[in-house]
């Protein structure tokens, strides 16, 4: 049987409509929020184009078998094997990695979860009565659940803490040839390849007493603190990955024998990836990057505005619900107005963000803006002046 609890609440109209008005100071501010975000972003998005465009176009590739200090300071592109003489180790558990560039430790216990779903059914009159229905399950997971907060707390306690921390430790040794290959290179790298556990052991305790020691066991390539095939509540599992020695392609100011980020005029330039890889195949990476990104919150922007404009009209449909057959009619139309709206809203906003940083463009979007309500109003006109 589910694990759950259900409760049933009844919201009249008046408590209702108070909410709906509420949210109308929520809607109001999400899309101030995203009219912000929106226009940020154009910004974020054509500085970092001409950053990348100013790359481009003054990187040096090098060799990385030689620091020429004639590149002091100047945008370069070095690529070979990043290797490690000491690799790395986790001492804690006993693993080695000799030649890990990064070595991660993921930490997870076993916790009850708690999922809520709510349904609702509007009543002649304008109430409305709520079903939530809380579902509870156990699961393994890296951050700590607080089931204080649970709805239901009792037989679903969590510990208040992990054991053991989570971490990502980077070798201190790491050459490209000539190069000192540092942090904030190592840190685009993700440790992905599994790390396989020596065996079984133990380890001290998170808050040790009297040097007091917990067992641990191995299974599907994890360390396990407690049971490994029927876990409770409390128990942990660690798995290592690494990122090993291997290729890799650099695009950063040369500082020393270091890689440090690029100052363009609008943005940094740090380029990191796997294998050897050119630098105009890398610039073209890292601009297909910024435009999506740039669309992704173009997008959500875009939702957050309708989603604001839904808040606005809420009132409306709160009142209509009185017959909840009207009520879902106005619910359909306050949805279309809110899109209605969200479109030049999302659209002026970008224009104009545009007009300050690309004007020729932008001035075009205002345009194209501002004549789609006119056209659709004209329509509208022609339409009513057939009728009459």
């Amino acid at each position: 049987m589910a694990d759950s609890y259900t409760e049933s609440t009844t919201v009249g109209c008046g408590s209702r409509l108070m909410e709906s008005i509420k949210g109308v100071g929520i809607g109001i501010l999400l899309v101030g929020i995203s009219v912000f975000v929106l226009f940020w972003n154009e910004g974020r998005a054509v500085h970092r184009q001409q950053a990348l465009e100013e790359g481009a176009a003054s990187v040096i590739s090098v060799k990385a078998e030689q620091v020429d200090k004639a590149n002091e300071g100047k945008l370069v592109h070095v690529a070979g094997d990043v290797k490690t003489a000491t690799g790395l180790a986790d001492e804690k558990f006993d693993i080695k990695a000799p030649n890990a560039l990064r070595l991660r430790r993921k930490v997870e216990m076993y916790q009850w979860k708690e999922d809520e779903k709510t349904e609702t059914k509007k009543n002649l009159g304008g109430s409305e009565e709520r079903i939530k229905t809380y579902t509870y399950e156990k699961v393994w997971t890296e951050s700590v659940i607080d089931s204080t907060q649970f709805k239901k707390p009792a037989g679903h306690e969590n510990p208040g803490h992990v054991a053991y921390s989570s971490e990502i430790r980077d070798a201190v040794d790491a050459r490209m040839g000539a190069f000192a290959v540092n942090a904030p290179v190592l840190g685009f790298l993700s440790p992905n390849n599994a790390v396989v556990p020596a065996g079984s052991g133990s380890v001290e305790n998170s808050t040790p007493k009297n040097g007091s020691k917990a067992a641990y066991t191995v299974s599907n390539n994890m360390l396990y603190l407690g049971n490994t095939n029927s876990p409770t509540v409390g128990d942990v599992r660690i798995a290592f990955t690494e990122y090993p020695s291997g290729p890799v392609s650099v695009i950063a100011r040369q500082v020393g024998e270091t890689f440090q980020e690029f100052k363009a005029k609008t943005d940094t330039i740090l380029l990191v990836q796997p294998g050897i890889v050119a630098a105009d195949v890398m610039f073209k990476q890292a601009e297909d990057e910024n435009k999506m990104m740039t669309w992704i919150i173009r997008v959500v922007g875009f939702l957050f505005i309708a989603i604001g404009f839904g808040l606005m009209f809420g009132p409306f449909v709160t009142m209509a619900d009185v017959v909840p057959f009207i009520g879902s009619i106005v619910g359909a139309g306050t949805f279309i107005a809110a899109i209605v709206c969200a479109i030049p809203v999302w659209t002026v906003t970008v224009a104009i963000a545009w007009i300050f940083y690309r004007p020729v463009i932008g001035i075009a979007l205002l345009v194209v803006a501002l004549a789609v309500p006119i056209l659709f109003m004209v329509m509208r006109s022609k339409k009513a002046v057939t009728a009459a």
